[in-house]
């Protein structure tokens, strides 16, 4: 599962993209949706102590990551997710 990412002004301009969006699924509701899942699943999340938290009964895993979104720009994009599972 790959979730939507915070709105823009929550995170860097890397996040540009997203501006237009009227909302966002909100972590906790992820949580909710994923947790009386009988099956496997891993979960793709940004970096923050809140997602550490909510998520803290699972499996988490830190990796970098890059994005292909900009890649017109001159610099690399690279940033901190999680890989949350349950098994």
């Amino acid at each position: 599962l790959d979730p939507p990412y915070p709105t823009f002004e929550q995170r860097s301009v890397l996040w540009n993209y997203l501006k237009e969006q009227s909302s966002v699924l909100d972590p906790e509701d992820v949580l909710k949706a994923v947790r009386p899942l009988e099956g496997k699943w891993v979960l793709s999340y940004t970096d923050t102590p809140r997602i550490r938290r909510l998520f803290q009964d699972y499996f988490i895993r830190d990796v970098t990551t890059g994005y292909t979104i900009g890649r017109g720009r001159k610099k690399d994009w690279a940033t901190k997710e999680l890989l949350i599972k349950n098994y």
